[in-house]
């Protein structure tokens, strides 16, 4: 599969999804190994705070070390793999648990008073204030592996269970019918002391018991376009077959805009198991302001976003995208923040173009109640 893509009308963020393989399991119980891309998460932003197990956050003069708990979990700018997660990070002294999200990348936030509350087995889901009862999520320990026990379990409406570890890893997925794709997280020895990487290795095994491991490698040296040395370390998923796919990282070329950040790490390329690569390319000299208007709390803070900008087929055909750069409204509405939008997406063989698409907004979706919206697209 070269790959799906999705445009959020609403928001203009791109999705795209790359499957590598689809191993086939019990009634219906399959293993996807692939990766999705959202726009919407494509920022350093949200590789340091919001990302599973990643707990830098900055706040005037407190940074809390990063931890890296599971490599399948916004190993680039806007990637993860297509397995489901809990957000999970650390605020101080606290563990806070803000969404669970599913395999598919859509997030729902955790009520954090459920989570807290003793006395409460279901965390309320909810989205915009707005309950959602598609998915139920219980606290539950009844599961054990690999000496880890679960803290939560999300219950489907088709029967099917995740449970999921204090770091909000995915620890099984169950059918009703009691079959089960077991995840467990080892260390290699090629974990990045400076980047406090725990766990480098997922060791996945479906319902008829083969086995499929997604690893970091070992790290490679390059520098930025300043000369800095940075260290990445390609992603790579061996097939129960034994062939293998490759996720190649590389270090952005966008310079080091703010104290506190790192190099972001972009997905280069994937290679699969035919060996035929589809490449991507991004927008990488991005600096956002990250404001807020608050006479309580004011802190001006600077991110890069990395928008797709082409998928590189194997054909050497081309998916480009173009954006525009928006300020967006926050939940007290004279706070601001920037976010990108697609205005056109289109292939191209270099001479001819096809399946162009436009796009144009009238206002901005992440506004008042009392405000309209509206996206229209055209062919």
């Amino acid at each position: 599969n070269n790959g799906s893509e999705i445009i959020n009308e609403q928001t203009g963020a791109v999705r795209y999804e790359n499957i590598g393989a689809v191993i086939p399991g019990k009634n219906g119980l399959d293993l996807t190994i692939g990766v999705r891309y959202d726009s919407d998460d494509s920022s350093n932003r949200e590789i340091t705070t919001q990302a599973i197990g990643i707990g830098t956050i900055t706040k005037s003069n407190l940074t809390i070390p990063r931890k890296m708990y599971s490599p399948l979990c916004m190993f680039s700018n806007g990637w993860n793999f297509k397995s489901s997660y809990i957000r999970y990070y650390v605020n101080g002294f606290d563990d806070i648990y803000s969404s669970v999200v599913d395999s598919e990348g859509i997030s729902r936030k955790m009520r954090r008073r459920d989570v807290e509350n003793e006395d409460k087995e279901e965390v309320s889901l909810y989205n915009a204030n707005i309950d959602l009862q598609d998915v139920r999520l219980y606290k539950d320990s009844s599961y054990t592996d690999n000496e880890i026990t679960s803290l939560f379990c999300a219950k489907y409406k088709d029967g099917k269970k995740e449970y999921f570890d204090a770091q909000g890893r995915l620890m099984k997925v169950e059918n009703r019918f009691g079959d089960a794709i077991l995840y467990r997280y080892y260390t290699t020895g090629t974990e990045i002391d400076y980047h406090k990487q725990i766990y480098n290795k997922v060791e996945i095994t479906e319902t008829l018991g083969q086995i499929t491991t997604i690893e970091k490698g070992e790290q490679v040296t390059e520098y930025d376009a300043d000369g800095n040395e940075i260290h990445i370390q390609p992603m790579i998923a061996t097939l129960p077959d034994q062939k293998t796919i490759t996720y190649r990282i590389r270090g952005s070329q966008h310079y080091r805009h703010a104290k506190n950040y790192d190099y972001a790490q972009v997905l280069d390329s994937i290679t699969n198991q035919e060996g035929m690569t589809t490449s991507f390319e991004y927008k990488e000299d991005d600096v956002s302001a990250f404001n807020y208007f608050d006479p309580s709390y004011y802190d001006a803070r600077e991110q890069a976003f990395y928008p797709m900008t082409a998928v590189v087929h194997p054909t050497g055909i081309r998916t480009e995208y173009t954006y525009e750069q928006c300020n967006g409204t926050m939940v007290i509405y004279l706070n601001t923040f920037k976010y990108y939008r697609i205005l056109e997406r289109k292939e191209t063989d270099g001479t001819n173009d096809y399946n162009k698409v436009t796009y144009t907004y009238e206002k901005d979706y992440t506004s008042n109640k009392y405000d309209t919206f509206k996206a229209s697209s055209t062919n």
